[in-house]
C-alpha cells in the first residue's frame, strides 16, 4: 500500500525536527558532491536557529512539510521572494528536501505543488531556483517545468562547484484554473491573499451576515485572516478548488461561492453556498453564478448531486435556486440558531443532468 502523508504549512514549533530532516537529507544528497568536512559543518543546531528564523512571525518565507502517518516530518518545501530578481522571476526556490526512505513516492512533487499553490495565492506567477549541476535534484525539476536559465560557480569549502538556475516561467501547479465568465463582465476567480480587505467591506453588510450561517458579525481582520488560511490550506489539501470568488470587470470582489461537503474529492454530492454584495444583487447575477457552480460541479467535478440550505424567509435565493433546476425537498423546522432565534430551514437540491 503506498504511504499517506499529510502536506500542511510549517509552524514555529516544527524547527527542531525539519533542522534534522535538513541536514540528514542535505548531507545525503550531496555526499558525493560536497567535501565531507564541509558537509559536516551542517548541524543540527544551526540549522534549528536558521529554521526559527524562517518560521517566526512575519517571516516572508513559505515552507511545506511533510508529515507520515506516524507523525514524523519527513520533507520539505522552502521558498520566497527572489534573491536574484534581476533574472526575472518573483519567486525563488530555496530546495525541497526528502528523507531516502520516502524518495520516489510522488511526494518531492506535491510539495512542490504545495509550495506553487501557496505562491501562487500570495500573487507569484513564476519562480526559479539555484542548484548544483551534478545534484540528482536537476532532473526532479526538469521534468515539473524548469528550464536552464544561468549557470555560475559556488565555492563550498576548498571547491568551485558548477550551479545552475533553473526557471519556471509558470509556477507548477497540479491543476490551473481558468476564470470562467459569467457575461456582463463578471467572472468567478480563485480567491487571493489581497482579498483580504475586500471580505471585511463587503461583510459590513449585515444583511449578508442574516443570510447566512457561518459568517462572523462583526467581522474583522483577524476573521478574514483565518478564512484566507482555511481557503489556502484546502487547496493545497485537495490540490483542487472548492471555494471561489465572484469579480466584476476591474478585479473588485463582489461575491462568494463555495462547495462543502465530507470528502469532497471523492463524493458524488456536495453543498453550495453563495452571496452577493448588496449593490450587485437583483440583476440576474446571482443565477448566473449558481449556473456556473452547477457547470462546474457537473462536468468538471462529476458531482451527481447538489444541494444548498437556505433560511424559510430567504426568497431571493430560493428563487435563484429553482431558475437552476433545484428542487425543494423540504423544510427543517426549527433548525438553525442564530442570534437566539430558531429558524426553519429549507432543503434545495439539484440531480446532474446527463
Amino acid at each position: 500500500m503506498q504511504p499517506r502523508f499529510l502536506i500542511r504549512r510549517a509552524r514555529p514549533g516544527d524547527a527542531t525536527l525539519l533542522a534534522r530532516v535538513h541536514t540528514d537529507s542535505w548531507r545525503d544528497s550531496h555526499r558525493e558532491i560536497i567535501p565531507l568536512d564541509s558537509l559536516n559543518q551542517m548541524t543540527y543546531e544551526s540549522q534549528e536557529r536558521q529554521w526559527n528564523v524562517w518560521l517566526s512571525p512575519g517571516s516572508p518565507e513559505l515552507a511545506y512539510i511533510a508529515v507520515d502517518e506516524l507523525g514524523h516530518i519527513v520533507g520539505f518545501a522552502l521558498g520566497g521572494s527572489s534573491k536574484t530578481p534581476d533574472l526575472g522571476y518573483e519567486g525563488e526556490l530555496f530546495g525541497t528536501y526528502l528523507q531516502p526512505t520516502v524518495q520516489r513516492t510522488g511526494l518531492g512533487r506535491r510539495l512542490l505543488h504545495a509550495l506553487s499553490q501557496s505562491m501562487d495565492f500570495y500573487g507569484f506567477r513564476s519562480m526559479m531556483l539555484w542548484v548544483l549541476e551534478d545534484s540528482a535534484a536537476v532532473n526532479f525539476y526538469r521534468r515539473n517545468g524548469g528550464r536552464i536559465v544561468e549557470r555560475r560557480s559556488v565555492r563550498i569549502g576548498n571547491r568551485e562547484l558548477p550551479e545552475l538556475c533553473l526557471g519556471f516561467d509558470q509556477l507548477p501547479l497540479p491543476r490551473r484554473f481558468e476564470r470562467i465568465t459569467l457575461g456582463k463582465g463578471y467572472c468567478l476567480d480563485l480567491v487571493q491573499a489581497t482579498d483580504k480587505e475586500a471580505h471585511v467591506e463587503n461583510f459590513k453588510d449585515r444583511e449578508i451576515y442574516e443570510r447566512t450561517l457561518h459568517i462572523p458579525w462583526p467581522y474583522t481582520i483577524s476573521d478574514a485572516e483565518s478564512y484566507l488560511a482555511v481557503v489556502l490550506g484546502q487547496r493545497i489539501s485537495h490540490e483542487r478548488d472548492y471555494t471561489f470568488v465572484i469579480r466584476e470587470g476591474s478585479g473588485v470582489l463582489v461575491g462568494g461561492l463555495g462547495f462543502s461537503g465530507a470528502h469532497l474529492d471523492t463524493s458524488h454530492v456536495a453543498e453550495l453556498s453563495f452571496w452577493l454584495a448588496r449593490t450587485h444583487r437583483g440583476q440576474g447575477l446571482g443565477s448566473r453564478v449558481v449556473a456556473a457552480a452547477c457547470e462546474l460541479a457537473e462536468r468538471q467535478y462529476r458531482m451527481t448531486r447538489l444541494s444548498a440550505r437556505v433560511f424559510k424567509w430567504n426568497t431571493p435565493s430560493q428563487r435563484v435556486l429553482e431558475k437552476n433546476g433545484f428542487t425543494l425537498e423540504g423544510t427543517l423546522r426549527k433548525a438553525v440558531a442564530k442570534d437566539g432565534i430558531l429558524h426553519d430551514e429549507k432543503i434545495y437540491a439539484r440531480l446532474a443532468r446527463k
